[in-house]
Parts: C-alpha cells; structure tokens; sequence
C-alpha cells in the first residue's frame, strides 16, 4: 500500500513537474541589455549598405530598449537627404498591415463603382450623376473606406502612443524655442523630427548648419532622457 502511494506521488510529480522548473538564468543587466542592442543596431545598414549615423545612433538604442521598434534613421547632412535628425517608427504591425490591405481593398472596390457609374452614363456630368439612385452604391463604397481610413489612423495612432507620452514627459520638463522642438508625424510613417526641419531648404547655407547643429542637439538631450528612463527602469528581460 506504501509503496503503491509512493509510486502515485513520484508519477505526480513527473506529470506536473515541468510545471515548477524555473530557469537560473541571471536577469541581463541594464548594461548588458545596452551593449546587445547596440551590437544589434550597429549590424543595421540603409539601402546603400551604409550603417546607422553616428550622431543618431545612441537614440536609435533607446527607443529600441524602451520596446519602440524604429526601421529608419539619419542624423542630418547638410550635403545631402534632409538637413536635421529623424527617426522612423516600425508601423507594419499585424494589426495595422491588415487595416492597410482592408483600406486597399475598399479604395479599389470604390475606384471600380465610380467607373461603372462614369461608364454607364458617359452622356452626364459627375454633378448630373449625383441625382440617380445608382450613386448611393458609390457613396456606401465611400463611407466605408472613411471608416477604413479612420480605423488604421487610429491603429497608428495607438502604436504611437507610448513615445508620443515620453516626448511629452521630456517636454515638461525641457524647454526649447517651438523650432527646434521634437515632434511625432502620424501621416503613415510615424516619423520624430525637429519641427523646423521642414523649413530647412528655405534657408541660407550659414542657416542651415546652424540649425542642424541645433536640431542635432535637441536630439542628444531627447536620448539622454530616454536613457536615464531605461535604466532607472526595473529588469525583467531574461
């Protein structure tokens, strides 16, 4: 009888035991956490195979140790693409590829109503058309992709959300002129930039590297936050 309920409490223990294994694996320090994220970033390269800027890279970590995923950086040049720092936030989430191939759809099945309508009456004018009863089809078509439209703005919008919190946070505490200020596109690409960057092409060649070097460090003061973020932030990554 012992040994029969010795046997039940040993196959017990079998059955349940991955259950209670628990992995003696150190947690990664905040510093190792960096330095592999850095190795990470640094094996990055753009479409000519050159690697991430110097000047950018530091912030380029952070954000990515923080868990926002970035897929495009630059420091500024004044030679050539855009003169002031920016970074692109990775938008191609499950959730928003499948808003985008829904708003591609509902743009194409709206493209092909209005042809129809164009078709089967070449003889009227678009403003003539408005009155037939066939044009109600276009204008449901029309309604849906606004819907489409707003749902995947919104979706962008939420994956946004947590560095649009942090340059806030920053901001209340970091005061700046508005035109060098850091902000956050919602326009498809998700992109952080100085907010003057776009008057860029409008100034003097003495202008434009001033302004860089101001736009460059309004960038390094916006990663030094992100950094004393992460590591005063507790570990949990095994």
């Amino acid at each position: 009888m012992v040994g029969n309920i010795v046997r039940v409490y040993v196959a017990a223990a079998l059955l349940f035991s991955p259950l209670f294994v628990y992995s003696d694996q150190e947690p990664l320090s905040k510093k190792e956490q960096w330095e592999q994220m850095e190795e990470k970033v640094m094996s990055w390269g753009d479409g000519l195979g050159l690697p991430v800027d110097d000047g950018i890279k530091d912030a380029v970590i952070a954000l990515n140790v923080l868990g926002i995923t970035t897929s495009a950086s630059c420091g500024g040049h004044l030679d050539r693409a855009l003169a002031f720092p920016w970074i692109d936030i990775h938008l191609e989430t499950p959730e928003i590829l499948k808003l985008q191939e829904e708003s591609r759809l509902v743009l194409e099945k709206r493209q092909a109503e209005s042809d129809l309508l164009e078709k089967n009456t070449p003889h009227l004018s678009w403003a003539e058309r408005w009155d037939l009863p066939e044009v109600q089809k276009l204008l449901d078509v029309s309604e849906e992709c606004r819907k489409c439209s707003v749902a995947l703005q919104q979706a962008r919008q939420k994956h946004l959300t947590p560095l649009r919190r942090l340059l806030e946070q920053f901001y209340q505490s970091h005061f700046t002129s508005y035109d060098r200020m850091l902000v956050l596109s919602n326009d498809g690409i998700g992109r952080l930039h100085s907010l003057g960057g776009e008057w860029q092409d409008s100034r003097s060649a003495e202008e434009r590297k001033v302004q860089l070097r101001e736009y460059r460090a309004e960038m390094k003061a916006f990663t030094a936050f992100l950094k004393g973020r992460f590591f005063q932030e507790k570990s949990t990554i095994k």
